[in-house]
């Protein structure tokens, strides 16, 4: 019993070091969305940019 909880504790450890990165990454994903977005509007729907705006499309037809 003592040896899992000192493994939960290294997890737990491990985890809160790994949160700045987990941010990062879903930081930098929602600003790509975002900008594959505003490329989209720009460019009158010539071009589907991002996987996100042609789930959007098909969601709004």
């Amino acid at each position: 019993m003592e040896r899992h909880l000192r493994s939960f504790e290294d997890y737990m450890t491990f985890a809160k070091a790994m949160i700045p990165f987990g941010m990062v990454l879903v930081f930098r994903g929602m600003l790509r969305l975002l900008r594959g977005a505003s490329i989209c509007k720009q460019e009158e729907d010539l071009i589907p940019c991002s996987p996100a705006h042609l789930v959007y499309r098909r969601t709004v037809q």
